[in-house]
């Protein structure tokens, strides 16, 4: 077996005295599978995006007025 990576060219030989010339692809990845991906990470960006507007909006609901204005006369 002899790989020419300028060419991307593989050469292989069998037991048959066989002598094989494969040209290889320049992408290796399926595009079906990276459109599924590309759209997991984008349902997986959306999720993110509402699990920070959900902890803000807690973190706001959280937040009491009561301490607020609890020391304004003293400025």
């Amino acid at each position: 077996m002899y790989y020419f990576p300028n060419e991307d060219l593989l050469m292989t030989s069998s037991k048959e005295n066989m002598i094989k010339v494969w040209k290889l692809p320049k992408e290796w990845r399926d595009r079906n599978l990276e459109q599924e991906e590309e759209k997991e990470q984008e349902i997986n960006r959306k999720t993110e995006m509402i699990l920070n507007t959900q902890k803000k909006l807690q973190m706001a609901n959280d937040d009491s007025d009561e301490d607020d204005l609890a020391n304004w006369h003293k400025y």
